[in-house]
């Protein structure tokens, strides 16, 4: 009988074959707020969202549980990464260049048709 595995193994082993396990639209959105893998501030600190500056700036209404969640799974994922912010006991969250890829094709499955009615969207 296979060893059971833990629900994060499953969703890292998922994602390594391209199967990401995400909530529609939240977790885009959450993407979308997160400044890329790598950009600093002042060329030096990591520049990076935490769950509750999140909150505050763009998911007024969510909790800390809420954000984190996801935030966590799709650090699972290979989405997202954590980093050390320049405040003592801060870490926030970067997008990563494979989380900026699920996030652009998935705007452009959503952009509007501007095919101007002739069906399938414009190249």
């Amino acid at each position: 009988m296979p060893e059971k595995k833990a629900g994060w193994m499953n969703l890292a082993e998922r994602a390594k074959r391209g199967d990401y396990d995400l909530i529609e639209p939240l977790d885009y959105m959450i993407l979308d707020a997160l400044p890329d893998e790598g950009e600093l501030v002042m060329n030096y600190y990591p520049l990076a969202a935490s769950s509750n500056q999140l909150i505050k700036e763009k998911f007024k209404g969510m909790t800390a549980g809420q954000i984190g969640s996801s935030l966590s799974r799709m650090r699972i994922q290979g989405l997202t990464v954590k980093v050390k912010t320049r405040s003592v006991r801060e870490y926030g969250y970067q997008r990563t260049k494979v989380g900026k890829q699920l996030l652009d094709k998935w705007k452009a499955s959503r952009a509007p048709d501007m095919s101007g009615g002739k069906g399938g969207k414009k190249p």
